[in-house]
């Protein structure tokens, strides 16, 4: 209480000071002794007061009424009309604009698939051996039955053809060929070179690698001038129809009984009769007929097909080595050996291409699973090729591949030559290129 007093006798001594009156201040001295008669009696514990809520600010929506600048427009500043149309406006107006300088996506992927209708479109016409001065029309012509067609109306090509030619395709084209002979598991390499007399000397090369009696003799030119990979089945029809010209002429016990590699096509020995010769189903209607008058020419065509038959035996024989081990081996590769499991072993692989085995055993076993996998009995009537890509392709229940190892050996015998065939053809093409187009 003396603390009370004294700061009340403060006041009061401040206050007439000032000029305050008294009451006031004996009014303002009980104030403040209640607070702090509260405020001691309250020593040891707290009050919390809540804070008195914050006003929110009102927000007003200005709106704007087109109507405004025909109603005001007569008063109201005319600076924004003025500098319309200013000089320095007009200047400013006249900037690029930045979306000028940049480009979308969607022009992005419209050039891009532009040009690649363009790149491909060449490239086709190379591959048909035809003019590039077609392209002049092609362009217009896609223009034309495509008009709903975004990439035909954005194709841009004509003479341009020749450009891309050189600058994209004749660059491009040999890197990606490098690039598969590198990551191939093998590959091949056929040359062959002009023997005609010119100025120009030309040598082809023919890379393989893995990344897909007349009628008898053109069966024959088949096989050897086939593209695709025929070394499967080489051997086997290669004596097979080696087999059937000579049986036209040759005795069938002599066939039979001696090895292909052994027979000979010249020994008169084992020939036929004229007469039991064959020759086809027409020379034999016209030589039962008494009433043809041209008997003596028949005769004489007999024996000139007959000499065609020996020499083209000959030529055969000189030429395939019925009994090649790499051959015999290759065969057993064909779907249905593959899948009937007859071959017994497959170890002389390590023998003929030691580079293509890794490991003999899981080789091995990877052929004997082949065998014994009945869900692939369905892939027995596909062509060799078309086989073996479904067998690259399977995989386990780890999705791990069921036969890398003989994977790796097969895509390695696709790759073997078997013919310069492919060689000579592109002299055909390198003409053709050079005359006509």
């Amino acid at each position: 209480m003396v603390y009370l007093k004294i700061k009340w006798l403060f006041k009061l001594e401040s206050s007439a000071a000032k000029g305050t009156n008294t009451k006031e201040a004996t009014d303002s001295y009980e104030d403040e002794s209640d607070g702090d008669v509260d405020s001691m009696s309250g020593i040891g514990s707290e009050v919390v007061e809540a804070a008195p809520p914050k006003k929110q600010k009102k927000t007003y929506k200005q709106n704007y009424k087109e109507q405004w600048k025909t109603k005001f427009g007569s008063w109201c500043m005319t600076h924004i009309s003025r500098h319309e149309k200013s000089l320095l406006h007009r200047k400013n107006k006249g900037t690029p604009e930045i979306k000028n300088f940049t480009v979308t996506d969607t022009q992005l992927t419209r050039a891009a698939n532009a040009y690649r209708v363009e790149v491909t479109s060449v490239m086709f016409l190379h591959e048909h051996n035809l003019p590039l001065l077609l392209m002049n029309h092609l362009s217009k012509f896609l223009q034309a039955v495509c008009p709903d067609s975004q990439v035909a109306k954005d194709m841009q090509i004509g003479k341009k053809a020749t450009l891309i030619t050189r600058d994209c395709i004749a660059v491009e084209a040999p890197e990606v060929l490098s690039r598969k002979i590198n990551n191939s598991v093998a590959f091949s390499i056929i040359m062959d070179e002009t023997t005609a007399i010119s100025t120009e000397k030309t040598l082809v090369l023919v890379v393989r690698f893995f990344d897909s009696a007349e009628e008898m003799v053109n069966k024959l030119n088949i096989e050897f001038q086939s593209e695709h990979c025929k070394i499967f089945t080489l051997s086997t029809k290669i004596n097979s129809l080696y087999k059937t010209i000579l049986r036209n002429y040759l005795k069938k016990g002599y066939i039979g009984n001696t090895s292909l590699e052994l027979i000979d096509p010249k020994n008169l020995r084992n020939f036929i009769i004229l007469e039991e010769v064959y020759f086809g189903a027409y020379v034999e209607a016209a030589s039962n007929n008494p009433q043809n008058p041209r008997q003596t020419e028949i005769h004489d065509f007999k024996l000139r097909a007959l000499e065609f038959y020996i020499e083209l035996c000959t030529q055969i024989k000189n030429r395939f080595s019925f009994n090649d081990p790499v051959l015999k081996f290759c065969s057993t590769f064909l779907p249905e050996n593959a899948l009937s499991g007859i071959t017994k072993s497959i170890s002389q692989s390590e023998v003929f291409f030691p580079t293509l085995v890794k490991d003999i055993q899981a080789l091995d076993n990877e052929r004997r699973l082949l065998a014994d996998c009945e869900e692939l009995k369905t892939f027995e009537d596909l062509e060799v090729e078309q086989f073996w890509y479904k067998i690259f392709e399977l995989k386990n229940s780890i999705n791990e591949l069921m036969f890398p190892n003989l994977s790796m050996l097969v895509k390695g015998l696709m790759c073997l030559p078997h013919s310069s065939a492919a060689a000579e053809r592109q002299f055909s093409q390198y003409n053709l290129i050079k005359k006509k187009n």
